[in-house]
């Protein structure tokens, strides 16, 4: 899966945007795993495991905003 060049990171998201990705990308990795699927096989990566532990998470938000 290509995935171009690099790019400057956007930034970290407010802990409310970053739940309301994560409610979605659960939504749909539980109806459609096949959407996330080449993700999960070109990065080698468990997306269930991803999205379900808390760790993964972690600097990814602003600790007060």
């Amino acid at each position: 899966m290509p995935v171009g060049g690099c790019r400057q990171p956007l930034g970290k998201m407010s802990l409310n945007g970053i739940r309301k990705v994560l409610a979605v990308a659960k939504k749909v990795q539980l109806n459609n795993p096949e959407i996330l699927q080449p993700l999960a096989d070109f990065f080698n990566i468990d997306i269930d495991e991803r999205l379900n532990n808390p760790t993964s998470l972690e600097g990814l938000s602003y600790t007060s905003y």
